[in-house]
């Protein structure tokens, strides 16, 4: 199955020439449009002609434009704790009039970016410290293409595209692609945490923020790791409680989605629980059963959904992500459609949407969750695990675990 990334494309003459790029964009826009209902909002200024393609769930629209000459295109999402009440085009905006070019050193988030400043005549292209949402670029003459997608920068026109053999040793060798490879010759990256500012002056590619991994520092103990990851959690689950939508928790019975569930209560308030799987009547192990525990210990409302095995491919499509969210987002679920509709429930969280804030979050908290994950995940199990035993354990103050 191909990976379906909408996002942001472009043509951005580097001479700053006016030069009409018209049709082009949607040569580069259409391979994007998997679904009827993606959106497209579009930026056009004398030399550079971009559009960002999504899914309108985030945000109503993803382009702003300013009297002042500031234009920016967003393909994502900001987490700062001071955005909640403002628009997160305005807050990038607001960030970058105080901070200039080091505005993305103060966005917490999973984003790409276009900004452009017609009055000093720059271009700035940003991504996130995880490169969440790619960019690729291709430069041909005086042109710099940009697209999510490989597929996208094919239809530049004369473009020859021909193999990155160095890349495709990475794929034989290890099963992906390392530095800012693709599988194209001349097409790149742009990097996890960088900014590539292009002006009359040329092009200049900076990193804003590395991970970089003290060798010599002493271990910490497990307690410490045990008490940073449950503080990272709680900030990451609280920031997508942040509006007053009635929430519901997505709950297979394992210990991830439980610990989700343990900072939603730690908050004060009441989920609607959703699980789904497999008829399983009278195994008191099951994640149905798990599930419906949980619910009557937090005073909760459980829904659950039986997958019909006589149809099962078909039954597993209404409640089942594809591709972790990427090809079909979670509010594209005809089980969270009717959910959404009948109940009146409009944030659902899930372990994918939470972890994509926590990841941003560690940033400020000076840690790594991936390598957290790995060194520490047994104690984590170990502690996670008493979910659904009916107990009731405070860990820290940070992680309620009922």
């Amino acid at each position: 199955m191909k990976p379906k990334m909408p996002g942001i494309v472009g043509i951005i003459n580097t001479r700053f020439e006016a030069e009409p790029i018209p049709t082009e964009i949607e040569a580069l826009v259409q391979p994007l449009m998997y679904y009827p209902w993606y959106r497209i909002d579009r930026l056009q200024l004398p030399g550079i002609s971009a559009a960002c393609v999504h899914t309108g769930i985030l945000h109503d629209k993803s382009v702003l434009s300013t009297n002042d000459g500031i234009h920016i295109l967003l393909h994502g999402e900001i987490y700062n704790d001071d955005i909640y009440e403002m628009s997160q085009l305005e807050y990038i905006r607001k960030c970058y009039k105080e901070n200039g070019r080091d505005f993305v050193k103060k966005l917490n988030g999973s984003f790409a970016i276009l900004l452009v400043d017609e009055q000093k005549g720059v271009v700035i292209l940003a991504t996130d410290i995880t490169r969440s949402k790619p960019i690729i670029c291709l430069r041909q003459g005086s042109r710099l293409y940009i697209a999510p997608e490989l597929k996208s920068l094919l239809q530049v026109p004369g473009f020859d595209p021909q193999p990155n053999i160095a890349a495709v040793i990475d794929v034989m060798i290890l099963g992906f692609v390392t530095n800012r490879r693709t599988l194209v010759e001349d097409a790149y990256f742009l990097e996890s945490g960088s900014i590539m500012e292009i002006s009359a002056n040329g092009t200049k590619t900076s990193r804003y923020w590395h991970y970089n991994i003290n060798e010599q520092s002493k271990e910490s103990g497990i307690e410490s790791y045990e008490e940073g990851f449950a503080e990272v959690l709680q900030q990451a689950v609280k920031r997508q409680m942040r509006t007053s939508h009635k929430c519901g928790i997505f709950l297979s019975g394992g210990c991830d989605c439980r610990g989700i569930l343990g900072c939603y209560l730690h908050e004060g308030k009441q989920p609607t629980i959703i699980s789904y799987g497999v008829p399983s009547v009278g195994n008191k192990y099951s994640d149905v059963a798990i599930a419906k525990k949980l619910a009557q210990f937090a005073g909760a409302r459980h829904i659950h959904y039986d997958y019909d095995l006589s149809d099962f491919f078909s039954s597993i499509e209404q409640v089942t992500c594809i591709l972790d969210g990427i090809g079909r987002p979670i509010a594209e679920w005809p089980i969270h459609k009717n959910y959404g509709k009948n109940m009146e429930l409009r944030l659902f969280l899930s372990v994918t949407n939470v972890l994509g804030g926590m990841i941003c979050y560690c940033r400020t908290k000076q840690l790594c969750l991936p390598a957290l994950l790995y060194t520490h995940w047994t104690s984590l199990i170990s502690i996670l695990s008493l979910l659904g035993n009916g107990q009731r354990i405070i860990s820290h103050n940070y992680l309620l675990i009922v």
